[in-house]
């Protein structure tokens, strides 16, 4: 009973939701099944066709008990009001009222603000880094950094297919000229309503932040035949500028953990850059998984690290809900935070479902055994889903 009560009161709690992939649908683009599925985490691999009932059977028997398919499919049942849970034999009933519903004008933001119920969605515009999509009563755009570490050669760009080239038709002859752009161009991007900047560049190379000199981060430009070492004596150079940006603009840097190219991607190993730099807020994303520990570690001993558990309860319910008791144990209550991490409303509504589980089992568990009041529980549940945003962010036109 209570944690139906928890549960429910989650769900439909108002919510700042710090970190999403809202990417526009083309000219050309329908809002489908198959749409929904192919800009979910399912795509992660690549899709089968599922275009014969045969591959649709095959699809559902290996996927349906992965936590992308279960919440991906709860939010498209409770927002199109399906019944059944999908089967080879009712996808074309499935798709088809999708198709009907879902590209219905102002479908779309709707399920952002009643099933979701978000102020506002901070943006993480990956295609074109602090871009709000032109909807602003959406979405607060933050500024991806991570293409800007491959300035130095128009031919290299991030995993993301990005670099200063292919978004500002721009190279440079020396690290003198880079600097001043890239300090410009962050400023101006915060001016213009970016409240954070973000750093994915786990998805390219490790995490570990060395303290290189000027002349060590000049050979990329200086040489052309330069050398990883090289490449990562400039990236690291201009972390440590951006760390030093979002301390004076008083901005949070946001920072992609665990998942990625896998190879020293787990929070402990931005240590050295976190002790470097203690006037900037670090928010750690997605609990570090696997490294689960990290982020918790972190948190106990330096006040300026945050923890955003985004994407973790789609992620692995199971690591969000152990994380999650961690946290409320260790961390300050205001440093808690989360977002979807979806590209789609509906996906996002499938990780609100994710989290009013996990968050609604924790608190629960936390009250049943007296580590925790109801009047806690509740100051928990609007602290993670909207009060410590609203705070760090400085989001003040949502209170």
């Amino acid at each position: 009973m209570i944690n139906e009560l928890l549960f429910n009161k989650i769900i439909t709690a108002e919510k700042i939701n710090t970190h999403s992939h809202f990417k526009p649908k083309s000219v050309s683009e329908e809002i489908s099944l198959r749409f929904l599925i192919e800009r979910s985490y399912l795509s992660w691999h690549r899709l089968p066709l599922l275009s014969t009932q045969e591959e649709r059977s095959f699809y559902i028997l290996n996927e349906g008990s992965r936590s992308y398919f279960v919440y991906l499919m709860r939010a498209i049942q409770d927002i199109y009001k399906i019944n059944d849970p999908l089967t080879a034999e009712n996808w074309e009933l499935y798709d088809s009222i999708i198709r009907r519903e879902g590209n219905v004008p102002g479908m779309q933001e709707s399920i952002l603000k009643k099933c979701c119920r978000y102020k506002t969605s901070l943006l993480d515009a990956y295609w074109l880094p602090g871009s709000d999509n032109q909807k602003r009563q959406l979405y607060t755009p933050v500024f991806r950094i991570d293409p800007y570490l491959f300035a130095y050669d128009k031919n290299i760009t991030n995993h993301d297919h990005h670099n200063t080239w292919t978004l500002h038709n721009k190279v440079f002859a020396c690290l003198h000229e880079y600097i001043e752009f890239f300090k410009d161009l962050i400023r101006n991007q915060i001016a213009s309503g970016c409240v954070a900047l973000k750093c994915a560049v786990a998805y390219d190379r490790p995490l570990i932040v060395d303290n290189p000199t000027f002349d060590e981060a000049s050979k990329v430009f200086d040489n052309k035949n330069y050398t990883e070492k090289d490449v990562k004596a400039f990236q690291d150079y201009m972390i440590n500028q951006a760390c030093r940006l979002a301390a004076q603009l008083d901005v949070p840097l946001q920072w992609h953990t665990g998942l990625g190219c896998l190879k020293d991607t787990r929070a402990l190993e931005l240590l050295s850059l976190i002790q470097r730099h203690p006037a900037t807020n670090f928010v750690l994303f997605h609990g570090s998984y696997p490294w689960t520990g990290d982020i918790p570690a972190l948190l106990h001993n330096y006040r300026n690290v945050y923890a955003d558990i985004c994407w973790m309860p789609l992620l692995s319910p199971t690591k969000a809900k152990s994380t999650l008791h961690e946290l409320i144990e260790i961390a300050p209550a205001d440093h808690i935070l989360w977002g979807c991490d979806t590209s789609t409303p509906e996906e996002s509504y499938g990780a609100c479902i994710a989290l009013a589980e996990i968050l609604s089992e924790v608190l629960h568990e936390k009250i049943i055994s007296g580590y925790l009041d109801f009047t806690r529980s509740d100051l928990l549940i609007h602290q993670i889903l909207m009060g410590n945003a609203l705070k760090l962010y400085r989001l003040s036109d949502f209170t």
